[in-house]
């Protein structure tokens, strides 16, 4: 697809004297400027037709590319006085140079390159001073897949301030991280039909009027992103890019990795266990059902990110003995939890909530596993949560725990994770400790926890285990040996 860049700013908080005319796209980082940085990002994904919407400072981001060095970031050959390049950054680039206005807002700059899209239903835009390492193909694929006018990335907020709670009285009644309230902010990078251009009108905005304008009408979709984002509206923001290359730390360079590959969300056969989503219709529900896997994992694996998502028990006491338990359970991990605060036993009935909240947590992480509740579970709360899961995750390893209560519902396993003697006890141990408004409960004590263990070990050859129910595998037999 065409990326159309917004390049045209002053830039001023970046810049360093009023005589500064270099627009804030080519602020260096390293020895290659910002605007470099996005192009390669898109180009890794095979996007490679740029449309720059230049304006303030236009002759410097020419001048730059029409003296390109090579050389600078690509191995090369001096043979016989001549230049012999062994790679190339742009050679296969499409570039459009259009001047949109030194003072155009940016919706009326890519107002003034629409001609340039050649009718190209989708295309991408950005701010060209943002750099990140967000998957671009899953944005773009899930977009595809939607009845929608544009998606826009979201990030968490970036600030590092607090909000205060303040009382008619002027006492306050709490004080809250920026970065911990439920907010988004507007991450740069977009996916945008034609459809946008109905709502921006001469002089406007592309977000103030285009995507406002398709969110009053449903057509407004977001992509959240919890990963590597940063931008560069400050000279601060720009050096600390710019010394985070020096040392090496790049996690935006995508294209220093494989190529993603085209057609597929994921790719196949052995990859490694970095990210797992862990999903619950109550409180306890994950921590009963895998506790011990999740331990397992995380001891095994320090840095493991674990997106947790629990549908009920929310701003109360379940909540806290939620975010202690899994704490306890997913040790060195990355632990990202939310409680939501539907009623028990009413999934049904909340069916369009419970399935909003999944959609927005496989937008926020794409699991090499996921850990849910058995789509045969007894359980309506339980059986519906696994039902959505599919909906959402449709090319994942699910496996589906199982949870002991007088139903009688245990069945058959497919699949098993032993666990040591010791982590089976510590699973006991922190069930007991960190759900105490559950021990009346008469199922809800170390020889139920423990028997049902056993139980499962014996058919696996172990001495403890928990089992999954495995409602769909791939296998890739053609790779590598089996317990390899």
């Amino acid at each position: 697809m065409k990326v159309v860049l917004f390049c045209g700013g002053y830039g001023m908080r970046m810049r360093n004297g009023t005589a500064d005319d270099v627009p804030k796209p080519m602020a260096m980082v390293g020895p290659r400027p910002l605007i470099w940085h996005v192009m390669r990002y898109y180009a890794h994904y095979g996007h490679k037709e740029f449309i720059l919407c230049l304006g303030y400072g236009a002759h410097h981001i020419k001048d730059f590319f029409l003296h390109y060095e090579e050389t600078t970031s690509n191995d090369f050959v001096l043979r016989g006085g001549k230049t012999e390049l062994l790679s190339t950054d742009i050679a296969d680039w499409t570039i459009t140079f259009a001047q949109t206005g030194i003072e155009s807002p940016i919706g009326e700059r890519l107002r003034r390159v629409r001609h340039h899209l050649d009718g190209d239903e989708m295309f991408l835009a950005n701010y060209a001073d943002v750099l990140t390492d967000a998957p671009l193909d899953e944005m773009v694929d899930r977009f595809a897949a939607r009845d929608a006018g544009a998606s826009m990335m979201v990030v968490p907020p970036q600030s590092s301030f607090h909000c205060v709670e303040l009382g008619e009285d002027g006492l306050v009644g709490g004080i809250t991280a920026v970065a911990d309230m439920p907010l988004w902010e507007n991450g740069g990078y977009f996916v945008l039909r034609q459809e946008v251009f109905d709502h921006i009108p001469e002089d406007g905005d592309l977000v103030a009027d285009g995507c406002a304008g398709l969110a009053k009408e449903g057509r407004l979709v977001a992509h959240q992103h919890r990963g590597f984002w940063k931008p560069t509206d400050t000279v601060k923001e720009r050096a600390a890019l710019d010394e985070a290359y020096t040392r090496g730390e790049r996690p935006w360079a995508v294209w220093s990795g494989p190529a993603p590959e085209r057609g597929r969300d994921r790719p196949r056969g052995r990859t490694p266990l970095e990210r797992i989503v862990a999903v619950g219709a109550h409180c306890d529900d994950i921590a009963i059902g895998a506790g011990g896997t999740l331990l397992t994992m995380c001891l095994a694996r320090p840095g493991l990110r674990v997106d947790a998502l629990v549908l009920s028990g929310g701003g109360g006491e379940r909540e806290e003995e939620e975010r202690a338990a899994l704490a306890a359970f997913c040790p060195g991990a990355e632990l990202r939890l939310t409680v939501l605060k539907l009623p028990d036993g009413r999934l049904p009935v909340h069916w369009d909530e419970a399935k909003a909240a999944v959609e927005e947590l496989r937008a926020a992480t794409d699991p090499d596993l996921i850990l849910a509740p058995r789509t045969d579970d007894a359980h309506q709360d339980h059986r519906g949560l696994a039902q959505l899961i599919p909906t959402a995750f449709r090319d994942h390893l699910v496996l589906g725990y199982e949870i002991v209560k007088w139903d009688g519902d245990l069945g058959r396993m497919a699949a098993y994770q032993p666990l040591s003697p010791e982590v089976a006890e510590r699973k006991v141990r922190l069930l007991q400790e960190h759900y105490p408004s559950q021990r009346h409960r008469p199922w809800y004590d170390r020889e139920a926890f423990l028997g049902l263990a056993r139980i499962r070990g014996i058919e696996c050859q172990a001495r403890y285990a928990e089992a999954f129910a495995v409602t769909k595998l791939t296998l890739d037999l053609g790779t590598s040996d089996l317990g390899e």
